[in-house]
């Protein structure tokens, strides 16, 4: 099977990247945006995009490290760190491309450049300052050890790949494969020559990573490597890996991918894994595969783990999957939860589990259960998630929302301003509105940064349990306008502007100079985005808002 080899260029953010790199680059550049919870997240970008095996998941929740971008986890709301699925292909990138289209990124797909099978000059394009900046990060980075710092190495090569020295960036590989001892490096240096369409030297480096394989999983992850190449040589290894495969969690990932074109290999590998599902983990993972080809088996199964639910959490768990097809057995599990919830998340989660508007919706038993909850709030992350829980299951105007509402305003710090930067807006959009900021090139790791304000009060609304300033007010530890943007002193980068207004609706804007588009959700009373950027967009406030922060917020 021919390999797709399209890059792909997204304005404003990444020229020329691969499917992983374009997948991540996304995800990446949307959380610094909007900074959303770890549900917003993961309802945003859904499994089914990535294909059933796992899209965006807790960076210390992660059973397959070789799945993720483990090297790169995202902050996003609450200091949660999440990591994004690394395995796009042909079949799947397509789902990402429309889920990114109605995420407002314009995708551009530009065609492989041939002169990357080119053989590299015999003069190396570097100017003398690259080249002594990458033999510099090649001695701090490397140090000589091409083997415990091979992630290293081999992002020095893309670099070098990328700035046209492909001589060196092969010398780079070479020390690689002559110094690893693992599998994982010699896998990752055969994507390398993947993407390079250096397919003689792939396949040889293949055939060296199979003989490295120590188990099964890594046999399933050398198969997705080859998939798009030779879908023989990856079933091939598929068998291999099923053969060795000691665990559930292994037969499952073997089954998912072989059940599209072979689906009675699929079975037979389910009915193994059936065979050793003894946990509630494996048994759990093994019905909800199950339920794709057989409705009745995985119902069979999830009745097994019923049997061994020990824990409220576990009936809470398996109560959010059973909803989808079966109430009435899920309000027998929630009722089975309710005898042994005791800690603050047993109660919180045995709420929101009730009050679920797409599930039961239960507002009486919801808010039943937070009011126990309440008093084992322990911190700051407890109140933030059970205000989240009652925005979603009660709504804004209950009595138990607003009295979370206030606990949760109460703990943020306050910086008083002296003017108020934006004496024309209306308070019926919304009391709170945040702005969305562009850092300079001097913050290198960083790309956006937030002011929260409550414009009733005149206040800048901080972060709680902060480490400096910045964090506190901008929540970043790393920010700094465009160093031009003094001169003129007005902002001039592109504006996110997000509120909310009284019953929880929200909304977001966004301009560059001038007003451009709603971003998502709808305008509060009537207002349109032009009136609500005439008022908050304004480039000379930003700055003078910024600088007010910058120099009282110490």
């Amino acid at each position: 099977m021919a390999r797709d080899y399209t890059k792909y260029t997204v304005k404003g953010v990444g020229e020329k990247l691969n499917k992983r790199q374009l997948v991540f680059e996304i995800v990446k550049n949307w959380a610094a945006k909007k900074k959303p919870s770890l549900k917003v997240m993961t309802n945003t970008f859904k499994d089914e995009i990535q294909g059933g095996k796992g899209f965006i998941r807790k960076n210390a929740e992660v059973k397959d490290p070789n799945r993720f971008n483990m090297q790169e986890p995202l902050r996003i709301k609450n200091g949660t760190k999440v990591v994004v699925s690394n395995q796009w292909g042909t079949k799947n990138i397509a789902n990402f491309l429309e889920l990114a289209k109605k995420l407002g990124y314009k995708v551009e797909a530009l065609e492989a450049e041939a002169t990357k099978k080119e053989a590299a000059p015999a003069i190396s394009p570097l100017t003398k300052e690259q080249i002594a900046e990458y033999k510099e990060r090649i001695k701090d980075d490397v140090d000589g050890n091409y083997d415990d710092n091979s992630y290293y190495a081999l992002r020095i090569h893309d670099d070098l790949v990328e700035d046209g020295d492909i001589a060196w960036a092969d010398t780079i590989i070479q020390n690689v494969v002559e110094a690893c001892k693992d599998f994982r490096s010699i896998e990752t240096v055969c994507e390398k020559l993947l993407e390079r369409e250096e397919m003689d030297r792939f396949w040889s480096m293949v055939a060296k990573a199979e003989a490295m394989a120590e188990d099964s999983s890594d046999l399933i992850s050398l198969a997705d490597v080859v998939e798009e190449s030779d879908s023989t040589k990856s079933e091939a290894l598929l068998k291999k890996a099923e053969d060795k495969a000691e665990s559930v969690g292994n037969l499952i990932n073997i089954a998912e991918k072989v059940e599209d074109n072979n689906k009675d290999w699929a079975t037979k590998i389910y009915k193994k894994a059936e065979g050793k599902a003894d946990g509630l983990y494996d048994t759990k993972s093994l019905a909800e595969a199950v339920r794709k080809i057989d409705q009745d088996w995985s119902v069979k199964i999830y009745k097994k783990s019923e049997a061994l639910c020990d824990y409220a959490q576990d009936y809470i768990r398996l109560a959010e999957i059973v909803l989808e097809f079966d109430k009435k057995w899920t309000v027998e599990l929630l009722k089975k939860t309710e005898e042994k919830a005791e800690s603050f998340s047993d109660l919180s989660e045995l709420g929101a589990a009730y009050g679920n508007s797409d599930g039961l919706a239960n507002k009486e038993k919801a808010a039943e259960y937070f009011e126990k909850a309440f008093p084992l709030i322990d911190d700051q992350w407890d109140k933030d998630n059970l205000l989240e829980a009652a925005k979603e299951c009660l709504g804004m105007q209950h009595a138990f929302t607003q009295k979370m509402r206030k606990l949760v305003d109460e703990a943020k710090p306050k910086l008083k301003l002296a003017q108020q930067f934006f004496p024309s807006y209306n308070l019926a959009w919304g009391k709170e509105i945040t702005l969305n900021l562009a850092n300079g090139p001097s913050c290198d790791t960083i790309e956006y940064f937030n002011i929260q304000l409550n414009l009733e009060t005149n206040e800048v609304v901080g972060h709680v349990e902060a480490d400096d300033a910045l964090q506190r007010w901008f929540g970043e530890w790393e920010v700094g306008i465009y160093d031009g943007y003094y001169d003129h002193k007005s902002y001039d980068g592109v504006v996110r502007i997000f509120g909310e207004d009284e019953n929880g609706q929200q909304w977001c804007i966004v301009g560059h100079n001038v007003f451009e588009e709603v971003e998502e959700g709808e305008l509060p009373n009537g207002a349109t985005g032009e009136e609500i950027w005439d008022v908050l967009g304004n480039g000379k406030a930003i700055f003078e808002l910024y600088q007010y922060i910058k120099i009282n917020g110490e």
